[in-house]
Order: structure tokens, then sequence, then C-alpha cells
């Protein structure tokens, strides 16, 4: 059985965001907050998927606009990521943005503890994330966000890393809590830059990285600014 307080955290009457509106992509604060709720929609999916509740995901992406294009789920059958589409044609919004969840279950904190030993990258998880990500780039183009929370946030930072290092590919990324300390931005003054340390580190709290690294903030606190 769930219990009262997750509930409340799906539900994007409860804890979304109150006075945002139409989203203007470009104001940041607008673009954190859509990528914050998106990422909750993925929490919210895999909690319908595991209690067999009514279905409380789908207002996180739609209320923004947003279709589901493809689930991500793991060899568990659980999901921990969504690859959202954009319909509306806007040349400075996403097309498509793949969001990552973090830990919620007991495979979850087992991923955890193999991020920590360095071995997160022979996971089923993130072989399955970096393949979709790629089959959408080479599919449907380069115009891909990423996102991810805590564990999501590895994800997403280890596969945006592979792709500057393998195709020179800068794509917008989104982290909210991630597990590893931060590159200094003030260190950041190029992409070259950008790239050396990101290969230093395993892990690197930015937003948008290779495009406007910035401080990376929790998912609630990106909400509650609306």
């Amino acid at each position: 059985m769930m219990d009262g307080d997750k509930a409340k955290k799906d539900d994007f009457f409860v804890t979304g965001p109150k006075k945002l509106g139409q989203v203007n992509w470009k104001n940041q604060d607008h673009r954190r907050a859509v990528m914050a709720c998106l990422v909750q929609g993925v929490y919210a999916m895999e909690r319908d998927r595991k209690y067999k509740r009514h279905a409380m995901a789908h207002t996180w992406w739609e209320s923004l606009g947003f279709v589901l294009h493809h689930k991500l789920m793991d060899v568990d059958d659980s999901i921990f990521g969504v690859i959202y589409e954009y319909p509306l044609i806007i040349p400075i919004a996403p097309k498509y943005i793949i969001a990552f969840r973090g830990t919620d279950n007991v495979n979850d904190i087992l991923l955890d503890l193999k991020l920590i030993m360095h071995c997160f990258l022979q996971t089923s998880r993130h072989s399955i994330a970096s393949e979709a990500v790629r089959e959408i780039l080479d599919k449907k183009g380069t115009n891909v966000w990423l996102a991810g929370h805590s564990l999501g946030a590895a994800v997403a930072i280890s596969i945006a890393k592979q792709l500057i290092r393998e195709r020179g590919m800068y794509l917008e990324t989104y982290l909210f809590n991630p597990p590893y300390p931060s590159i200094p931005i003030e260190k950041i003054k190029s992409k070259r830059d950008l790239l050396n340390q990101l290969n230093d580190a395993p892990l690197a709290n930015s937003e948008g990285v290779g495009l406007r690294p910035n401080t990376p903030t929790a998912i609630s606190k990106a909400n509650n600014q609306f």
C-alpha cells in the first residue's frame, strides 16, 4: 500500500507549479520548472504501475503540452525513464525531453551502491537509457534535452558525457540533486573547458551541460517558485 505523502507528491494539482501558466522557453526558471515536472512524472508513472492505482502521472506532462512518446523500463519492469514529445513547433523549445527518476525501490538502492562502486555503466538501466537516447538522436534529430533527479541525474550526465566524447554533441541537461560534488562553475569558460572538467569528474552538477552551466536545484524548489 502506498503512503499518503507519496500520493500527495504525485498529485500535480497539489504539488505542481501553481503560477507557471504558459511556458516561456526563454525563461530559465520556466525551463527548470518544466524539467522538474517531467522528472516527477516518471516517479508518478512508476508508482501508478507499482501500486496499480488510478493513474496520476499523465497530468505532469499533459498540463505542460507534452505527450508520452515512450516509457523506459528496466529488466525488472520498473519504469525509470520517460521520453516526452513536445508537438508545438517553437524554435527555442525542445522537441523531445528524456527524463530519469531517482531511487524509489530496493533495486534502485542496489544501483546506488553500484554507482558508488563505479560499476554503474555496466548496469542494464544505464545501457537501456543510453540506447534510447541514441535512438532518438539518430531517428528524430538533435533537438533533445535530458533531465534527471538523484540516481536519474547520474544516468543523464553519464550519457551527456558520452555524447560529448563520442559525437562532440552537447545536449541541454538538467540535474536535480545529483549524487556527486559539482564541477566548479567558475572553471568552465568554454566547451573545451567543460569537456576537460567532465572527463576529470565522475559526475557533474550542471544545468544545461555545454550550454548554460548552473547550480542545480531540488525538484520541489523548482516547482515552488511558481
